[in-house]
């Protein structure tokens, strides 16, 4: 069984790539068993789209920042 409130890197690609057709910016709050443990934000731009995720879970955690583009049907190109 995986411990709560954590992602593994497959499903986090997949939610920043579901997360990307969203335009403007967002910014959401990670909790862990309802508390506060981190954040992630997602700005699109014309160029490109970067995302920002970290949590700290007792002084452990990811902190990973990631930037794509997508083509006009919406394909990863870079």
């Amino acid at each position: 069984m995986r411990p709560r409130g954590r992602m593994s890197a497959p499903a986090l690609c997949v939610s920043f790539a579901t997360l990307s057709m969203v335009a403007g910016a967002r910014e959401d709050q990670i909790l862990i068993l309802g508390n506060a443990a981190g954040a992630q934000t997602i700005v699109e731009k014309p160029a490109a789209t970067r995302a920002e995720y970290s949590y700290n879970d007792r002084g452990r955690g990811d902190h990973i920042i990631a930037t794509w583009k997508l083509d006009a049907a919406g394909v990863p190109i870079d």
